[in-house]
C-alpha cells in the first residue's frame, strides 16, 4: 500500500491518524499564527502536495474548525484573521492546479466563511454611519451627471492582468469627459504612468486588513460609485464584494473562475475579439482587449549574462516557458520536454515558474540529460524572453502574456490549441487576427504534432525565423487599441453606448 504516494496520503492512512492524534494541536497553532501553522500541514503532512481527496481531508480536519470558531470572535480579530487564513491558503489550496472543478470547491470551502464576516460588517457599517446598504432601487441617475466607476485591484501593480488593465486605463482617456474613472488599490502604491485622468486611491498605508475594509466602505459612502468593479486576485474578495455598496458590482478576470455571488451582476473575462459564453450559469462577456507590455531590448551582454548565470553555453539552442506552477500537472508536457531534450545536446530546456510540480519531478530525475534542463524560479521574464530561440508553451493550458512577449523579442511560439486555450490564453487574441476559419502559426491541437514541429524548427534557424515573423505581424496588429478596448468594457459595465470621437 504504501508504495502509492496517493495512499500514503489518504485518509485512510497512517499520516492521516497521526493528523488525527495531532489534531488539537494544530488547530491551536493555526489559530494563534495561521501562518506558521498552514505552513506545518505543508511540510509535516503534504498539504496542497498530493491529491485532493488529502487537501481536502486536511482542510476539514483542521482548517475548517478554525474559521468556523474564528466567525464567532470580534469583528475585527475575525476579519484580520481570515483574511490571513485566505492569503495563506490560496496557492497551497484554492489555486493549487488549474482546473476550474477544484477551484470553485476549494474557493467556497474557505470563501463562505468570508462572505460571512463581510455580512457582519456591512451591517455594523450601516448601524454606525446610517448609511443603507446599496440596492438595484438606488441605481437611478439624474440626466446629465458623469457615470462613475471604481476598479479595486488587490496585490502588486506588476502583475500580469495589470498590464491588460493599465492599457484599459490608458484607453479610457477617450471617455474621461462622460465617465470618472477611479483606480483603489489595496496593497499598492506604485508610480503610475499615461493615466493621469484616473484617480489612483491606495490604502496600501493602511497595516490591516479591517482597516483597509474600514477605509473602503468610506470611500463607496463618499464618492457613490454606480459600479464597482474588481479586477483578477481573488484573496479577501468575499471580504470586499459581498456587500452591495454600489448599484452595480462586476468582476473581470484573466482566467473565468467560479466566484458567483448576488453581490456581483456583471462577470466579463478578458480575450481579445472574442464571443461572450456561460460559464456557472452566468454570462460572461469578452470584448476587444490588449495588454500594455513595455517591452525594452535587451542587450547581447546582457543575454549573455543571463545564460552564463544557469550554465547555458552561448551557442546553445534554448527552448522554454514561462508559464505559473499550476498549468504543469501534465505528465504528456514533460514527456514531449524529455524527448525534445533527447534530440540533440545542443538543447537547453528553461522553465519560469514558481516551482516544479512533483510529476514532472518524477520524470526529470529519470533524464540523463538533466543538467540541460534549467528551473529559473520566478523571474523577469521580459529579459528571458530574449535568450529563448523558441517558445514551447505548456499543455493542454498555456500561457498568455508571456507568449506575447516572447513574440515581441522576435521567438517563434508554439502552443496548444485546446479547449482550455481557446477560452484563456495568448490564442483567442492572436486568432482574432487571423480570422475566423484561419489558423494561427504555431498552434497544433495535439501535443505530438506540436512536438514534431519543435523538433524542425530546432535544428533550422531559417524556419524559426520565418515563423516569428508571421506571428510578430499578427501581434503587431493587435497594439495600439486601447481606446477600443476602453469602448468595449466601458460600455458594459455602465449599459452605456458610449461612442469614439474622430479623434481616436
Amino acid at each position: 500500500m504504501h508504495d502509492s504516494p496517493y495512499l500514503a496520503w489518504h485518509p485512510s492512512s497512517p499520516a492521516a491518524r497521526h493528523l488525527d492524534d495531532h489534531q488539537a494541536c494544530l488547530v491551536k497553532e493555526i489559530k494563534d499564527n495561521p501562518q506558521a501553522g498552514i505552513r506545518k500541514l505543508v511540510v509535516n503532512y503534504h498539504f496542497g502536495r498530493e491529491s485532493d481527496l488529502w487537501d481536502d481531508y486536511i482542510f476539514n480536519q483542521c482548517i475548517r474548525p478554525v474559521l468556523a470558531w474564528n466567525a464567532c470572535e470580534t469583528l475585527q480579530t475575525a476579519v484580520d484573521r481570515y483574511s490571513c487564513i485566505d492569503h495563506e491558503l490560496f496557492t497551497t489550496y484554492i489555486r493549487r492546479e488549474e482546473d476550474p472543478v477544484r477551484f470553485r470547491r476549494a474557493f467556497w470551502h474557505v470563501n463562505s466563511y468570508g462572505l460571512g464576516l463581510a455580512h457582519k460588517f456591512a451591517k455594523q457599517a450601516s448601524h454606525k454611519s446610517n448609511h443603507a446598504v446599496v440596492t438595484s432601487a438606488n441605481a437611478c441617475k439624474p440626466k446629465g451627471i458623469k457615470y462613475k466607476i471604481a476598479f479595486i485591484l488587490k496585490g502588486p501593480y506588476k502583475l500580469a492582468h495589470c498590464e491588460f488593465l493599465h492599457a484599459f486605463l490608458q484607453g479610457s482617456i477617450a471617455f474621461a469627459n462622460r465617465v470618472d474613472i477611479f483606480l483603489i488599490l489595496l496593497d499598492d502604491k506604485p508610480q503610475l504612468n499615461s493615466i493621469d485622468h484616473v484617480k489612483v486611491i491606495s490604502l496600501a498605508g493602511l497595516k490591516t486588513t479591517h482597516e483597509k475594509l474600514v477605509h473602503y466602505y468610506s470611500i463607496f459612502h463618499k464618492y457613490k460609485f454606480d459600479n464597482i468593479c474588481w479586477v483578477a486576485c481573488v484573496q479577501n474578495l468575499s471580504l470586499y464584494m459581498g456587500a452591495q455598496l454600489a448599484p452595480t458590482q462586476s468582476y473581470w478576470s484573466m482566467k473565468y473562475h467560479s466566484i458567483i455571488m448576488p453581490t456581483i451582476q456583471k462577470y466579463a473575462g478578458l480575450g481579445f475579439g472574442g464571443k461572450s459564453f456561460r460559464f456557472d450559469d452566468v454570462q460572461w462577456f469578452r470584448g476587444r482587449a490588449f495588454p500594455e507590455l513595455n517591452m525594452r531590448q535587451v542587450s547581447e551582454d546582457k543575454r549573455y549574462s543571463l545564460m552564463r548565470s544557469k550554465n547555458i553555453p552561448f551557442d546553445a539552442v534554448v527552448v522554454g516557458c514561462f508559464v505559473r506552477s499550476e498549468k504543469l500537472h501534465s505528465p504528456e508536457y514533460w514527456k514531449a520536454v524529455s524527448e525534445l531534450l533527447s534530440q540533440s545536446t545542443d538543447i537547453h530546456f528553461i522553465i519560469a515558474s514558481q516551482s516544479i510540480p512533483r510529476v514532472a519531478a518524477g520524470i526529470l530525475s529519470l533524464m540523463p540529460y538533466k543538467e540541460r534542463f534549467h528551473h529559473l524560479g520566478w523571474v523577469n521574464t521580459k529579459e528571458w524572453a530574449y535568450v529563448l530561440d523558441l517558445y514551447f508553451d505548456s499543455s493542454p493550458r498555456g500561457s498568455c502574456n508571456t507568449i506575447f512577449e516572447a513574440i515581441c523579442a522576435g521567438v517563434p511560439i508554439l502552443m496548444a490549441d485546446s479547449d482550455y486555450n481557446r477560452e484563456s490564453s495568448a490564442l483567442p487574441y492572436l486568432q482574432s487576427a487571423v480570422g475566423a476559419g484561419n489558423s494561427v502559426p504555431g498552434s497544433y491541437s495535439s501535443l505530438q504534432k506540436r512536438l514534431a514541429a519543435a523538433k524542425v524548427l530546432v535544428a533550422d534557424p531559417n524556419a524559426r525565423r520565418m515563423l516569428a515573423k508571421q506571428q510578430k505581424k499578427l501581434l503587431e496588429s493587435l497594439q495600439d487599441c486601447s481606446h477600443l478596448f476602453a469602448k468595449d468594457y466601458l460600455n458594459y459595465f455602465s449599459d452605456k453606448q458610449l461612442t469614439l470621437t474622430s479623434k481616436y
